[in-house]
Parts: C-alpha cells; structure tokens; sequence
C-alpha cells in the first residue's frame, strides 16, 4: 500500500473593523489525512484479472483500495476485457464486496450496468442473494451518492437493452426511482429516443414512474420527439392533463412543435385538453396562432371550436395572436370560419382589436408580401375601433412609427398599411389621446419644477460651473507643457552628422531621462483625458451623470499634476547628473 501523509496548514488573518481599531482574528484551518493508494502490482493484476495475485489474500483484498475507494472489482470492470471468472473467484474470496461502493457510491452493479457487462450484472444479483436475504433488492435500488442514479438509470443511458431487461424483470419498482436532475430511467429512455429500452421498461413494470424534470412525464417527451406509438401507449398509463412548471400540458408542445397528427391524439382521448391554460393564460391553440400552425389550429378548432374563445392574462385571443405573430394563413383559418366573428372585434385589456395589434406590429408590410386577411374588407370587423387610448387602427400606426427611426422602406411600408386600412374603412381617430394627456403634464410638471426652483440649487450650480472652468484650464494647461516638453527634451538632440543615431535625444540611454519621458508621457495622457471628461461633463438633463464626469475629470487632473511634478524632478535630475552633489541638493529642496 502506498501512503502520502499531508500535514496540517493552519492560517490566522486579523481582520479590521471599522474605525474603532476592532480586529477579529479568522483562522482556516487545511488538514487532509494520510492518503491510500493501491500498490501498483495489485492494481496492474485487477486490470488484467490476474486471480494468482490474490489468492493468499483473503479477506485483505476489501481494504485494498485507490484514493476514489474502488476495489479492484470496480477496477476490473471498467477494464476493455473482463473476465466473469475473475469476478466470481473474487467475490468466493471477499462476498463484502458485493456490497462495497466507492467515494461516488458506485456499486459494481452501477459499474457494470454502465459498460453493459449482461453476464457480471447476473452474477452480481446471484451473489447478492447468496450474501444474505434481501440484499439483491438493496444492491439493485443502490443510488449514487452525487447523480442519485441507480443501476437502471447506468443501463438506459448507455441503451444496454439487455440489462434493463434483466433489472425490471428482477426489480420491477426499479423505474420508480427518480435521479438527482428528476429523471427517471422511462423519461431518460425517451427523451434520448431509446424507444426498445422504452418499450422494455414499459412491458416489464405495471406502472412504472414517468416523471421528468421541470415537472414534465415521458408523455411530455414522447411529444416532442414525435413518437405516435409511445404516446398511444402512454396515454393509457399516465393524465393527458399533467402540467410542467409552465403549466403546459403536452398538448402545448404538440402545437409548438407543430404536430397536427399528435394534436388530433392527445384530443382524441380528452378533449377537455384544449381547454387547458398555461401559468400566463395561454391555451395550445394561442400557441399555434401565435406561430402560424394553421394545420394543429383546423384540428383543434375542429374537436372543439369554442376553445377559441379563451383568453390569456392580457385578454387575447388566437385572432389577437395571429395579429401580433404576422401569421396571415393562421389568421384566415380563423376569419374564413363565420362562426368564430365574435373573435373579429374582441378587445384586451388594454382595448386593442386583432386590428390594432396588426397596426402595432407589422414590421413592414410590403406591397410584395400577402396582406393580412384582416385588411381585406369584412363587413363584421370594426374598423372604427377605439383603445384605452382613444387610438384607432391608424392612429395606432403613427404613433408606434414615431416611436423608432423611421427609414424609407419603413416609411413605404407604413405608407401601404395605412393605404390598405383607409380601404377597409379605418380613419384617423382625432380624438386626444391619453399619451398626449400624459406628455403635456410631464411637461407642465418640468416647468414648474424649473419656476420653483430653490435659490440654493442655483448656488451650487454656479459653483459647480466655477469648479468646472478653472479645473478645466488647470488639465488644458498641463496638456499644453507637457506636450511642449516632449518635443524640448532635457539635453537637447544629437547634432553632429559623424554620430550614430542622429536627431535621437543625448540622454536617451540616461535613467532618469527615461524616468522623465515615461512620467512625462502619462501626464499628458492623463490631462488629456481629463479634458475630455470635462467636455462630457457640461449642463445636460442628467445632472448625476454629468458630476460623474466631472469628478473623474477631477481626479485625472489631480493625477496628471502629480506625474507632471515627477517628470519635472526626473528631467532636472538627468540634467544636473554630472555634478552629484548638485541633484541631490536640488531633489532635497524639490
């Protein structure tokens, strides 16, 4: 056995409370015991299923162990060849392993569930029963300590048909546990579209569990995968009714997924499905008018055409929906059947007909596209209708354009629907609207706040503005030197044509010259800066944001004179270097 031993570390951190000079002392203690290896010979001879290694061992085998506390069982198995008569020699040696899991709390029925070792899964359950009563039942429910996956959950996942068959048929309640995500092995085998495995769970469990995450069932996914025949088989085993935390039965994802056949199904064998609504109101037919699924709507309104009547928590309706949505082929379904012209002129909360929601969110009608069927002439629709807003169709039209940048293909598009509106009989309201109402006493209130405006608030300003100029010309002035300086470098350039590197500073290869530009430079940059903040900073209607600015343009010109003071001293310093004495009289002073 291999041991590395990991000492104790302890650290003491005091921490300062406030101003009170109150410290608190934290201390963290690591202490990690000794850690056990296998010992390489024996871990090797689990690998190949050597049993010569093992046999003088006895019982010793169990406290052989890797640092994740496999034995060499788990060892074995995960093994690209293993061998049925190493595990049974074993397990004859050591029967404890049967029931030994590791750091994860794997049991080797996990591990051989999960590589699909059909022949080591049998032994393993004979074994059991050998150990003592009751203990296979133990040994097939075992979860996992950090998935909560049992065996069974292994076997789907990994779609070993042969070895979900062997533990439904020996533990039929096995599919009722539930992992750690919510799943149970039916929901895992049909949401990846296993549908042998399925089938399996299903012929060999009465009722087994078909919960899902998020609160859905297997129905739910057999749904959206499409699977006619698993939903057949489902429907008589689990409610067509049951809602997932949006409060959608299945029927809503049969119609998001636009599925007329599983529609047709699900109605079929409840109709009252239909009248299902979710969390936000919504039935599976405001889903398919909403994304233009005419196919799954004719169905429904087919099984039960009154379904349509239904609204959502904003009062819409499927017409409402069509509009919103730009579907005008859903939209005809609806408006070609007569007896649903009580959709036509429904009004939302806030008022708006299917016409005014057309108005507000046709994108861009182009005189190519196919017009909505409401902006053909109807005699039952309410082309005069008016919102809470006292806004009509057109009305409506303006005022959601005026509200975005208008551009010419927008303006041509507005230009057609208001075209096709006045058609049909729409006109302009010319009534006063609430937003007009609104702004007007959002501009009286400004006003007023303006008039009664305190003589101490103009003070301040007057004072921020005289704070403004002078640090202003302070970060333009030192933008200026600094500029200067950078172009006029202490010692001036090299001359003489015979040297190299003419034009280039003389003290260029100098410390404290190279001091000089580097502080030099980020002055400028800095004052720079700062003069930019102040040009953000004058008067605007956000007065918070603009002494934002203006103190950080503040703090730039306060940093920008500290460096212009270093590149000062430094640039003296490279000058006055010959003479020592001198730069070190002057720097003290400085």
């Amino acid at each position: 056995m291999v041991e590395v031993t990991i000492h104790k570390l302890e650290t003491t951190e005091a921490i300062s409370c406030g101003s009170s000079g109150n410290t608190s002392s934290v201390s963290s203690n690591y202490e990690i015991g000794t850690i056990k290896g296998m010992d390489p010979k024996f871990y090797k001879a689990a690998v190949k299923g050597e049993i010569d290694a093992f046999k003088k061992k006895g019982k010793e085998i169990e406290t052989m162990l890797t640092p994740n506390k496999n034995t060499i069982l788990h060892i074995h198995l995960t093994a690209s060849s293993v061998s049925e008569t190493f595990v049974e020699d074993i397990l004859g040696m050591c029967p404890t392993l049967i029931v030994k899991s590791n750091a994860k709390g794997e049991t080797l029925l996990h591990i051989a569930a999960r590589y699909g070792h059909s022949i080591i899964v049998n032994k393993l359950i004979d074994s059991a029963k050998g150990f003592s009563s009751g203990q296979e039942m133990t040994l097939i429910r075992a979860i996992r300590d950090d998935t909560k996956d049992t065996a069974l959950h292994e076997a789907v996942y990994f779609k070993h048909i042969e070895i979900v068959d062997i533990l439904t048929k020996e533990d039929p309640h096995i599919s009722d546990f539930v992992n750690s995500d919510g799943e149970t092995p039916l929901y895992v085998a049909i949401e990846r579209e296993y549908w042998d495995v399925a089938q399996k769970i299903l012929d060999n469990c009465k009722s087994p569990n078909q919960d899902g995450p998020n609160g859905r069932t297997a129905l739910h996914a057999a749904v959206i995968r499409n699977n006619k025949d698993m939903v057949s088989t489902l429907l008589t085993r689990t409610s067509v009714n049951q809602a997932d935390e949006n409060g959608w039965v299945p029927l809503h994802l049969a119609a998001l997924h636009k599925s007329p056949d599983m529609a047709m199904k699900l109605l079929k064998y409840d109709r009252d499905t239909a009248y299902k609504r979710d969390k936000k109101g919504r039935t599976a037919l405001h889903f398919a008018a909403h994304y233009g699924h005419a196919k799954v709507m004719e169905t429904m309104i087919k099984y039960c055409p009154d379904c349509a009547e239904l609204v959502d928590e904003n009062g819409y309706n499927a017409l409402h929906y069509t509009s919103i949505g730009g579907k005008p082929v859903a939209a005809r379904l609806i408006l070609d059947n007569t007896s649903l012209s009580n959709l036509y002129n429904e009004k939302d909360n806030n008022g708006n007909t299917p016409l005014h929601h057309l108005a507000n969110s046709t994108p861009g009608i182009d005189e190519d596209d196919e017009d909505h069927p409401l902006l053909e002439v109807r005699s039952r629709v309410d082309t005069m209708a008016f919102n809470k807003q006292n806004q009509t169709a057109i009305d409506v039209a303006f005022d959601h354009t005026s509200q975005r940048h208008t551009s010419s293909s927008q303006a041509k598009s507005l230009g057609h629907l208001v075209k096709k509106l006045r058609q049909i009989g729409a006109s302009y309201g010319g009534r006063i609207t609430k937003n007009k109402k609104q702004k007007e006493a959002r501009d009286d209130s400004a006003s007023r706040d303006q008039t009664n405006k305190k003589p101490k608030e103009d003070d301040i300003d007057r004072y921020i503005d005289r704070v403004r100029e002078t640090n202003m010309v302070v970060a333009a002035l030192i933008a200026t030197v600094t500029f200067a300086a950078g172009f006029t470098v202490p010692g001036g350039f090299i001359q003489e044509h015979d040297q190299p590197h003419k034009g280039s500073p003389i003290l260029m290869h100098n410390p404290a010259f190279q001091a000089f530009v580097i502080t030099n430079t980020i002055s400028f940059v800095f004052s720079a800066s700062a003069v930019l903040f102040h040009i953000y900073s004058l008067p605007d209607d956000n007065r918070d944001e603009c002494a934002t600015y203006l103190l950080v343009a503040m703090l730039l010109t306060m940093l920008a004179m500290v460096f212009m003071i270093i590149a000062f001293g430094t640039g003296t310093y490279a000058i006055l270097g010959v003479s020592k004495a001198l730069a070190v009289y002057y720097l003290v002073w400085f």
